[in-house]
């Protein structure tokens, strides 16, 4: 994999917060796929950002909502 670029950095960043985990009674899903979480997509993206040195706390700080989820 090449060395990620800023504009792969902030789509990864968006896929990240917008591909989170949502509770249902079979088990973890993506709130935006409805794949088993974590999808695939977030997997790649997280892949990316660690790729750029992101550390840990700060890909876990994306995961942070905006409103009740019911």
């Amino acid at each position: 994999m090449s060395e990620p670029q800023p504009t792969d950095e902030a789509a990864a960043a968006h896929a990240v917060r917008t591909h989170c985990a949502i509770d249902y009674p079979n088990g973890s899903r993506c709130l935006n796929c409805h794949a088993r979480y974590p999808c695939d997509i977030r997997l790649a993206a997280v892949e990316i950002l660690v790729a750029a040195a992101w550390q840990d706390e700060a890909i876990m700080a994306l995961d942070a909502r905006t409103g009740p989820w019911f």
